[in-house]
């Protein structure tokens, strides 16, 4: 029997290899910086392996401010007190 946490992030796991050394392109979007992403995945070794593939060659962006979703949020309160 395959544990829940390596099924959980098996489709990721994959993608980062098929990417590796290829010259394909994918955005990947987290709330959590890729450094924060060990904390995340129980098992160590599959996150640096996932980690070490797709940091490789790639471009991080670090969005900041305020969520959108939140903003937005606050903007539909404030309508509905209106």
């Amino acid at each position: 029997m395959v544990p829940f946490e390596e099924i959980k992030w098996s489709p990721l796991r994959k993608l980062a290899g098929t990417l590796s050394g290829n010259s394909a392109s994918v955005i990947i979007t987290s709330q959590v910086k890729p450094q924060g992403w060990s904390s995340l995945i129980e098992d160590k070794v599959i996150a640096e392996a996932i980690l070490d593939r797709l940091m490789a060659s790639s471009q991080t962006i670090d969005v900041k401010g305020e969520s959108f979703r939140k903003s937005q949020g606050k903007k539909k309160i404030d309508q509905e007190e209106n």
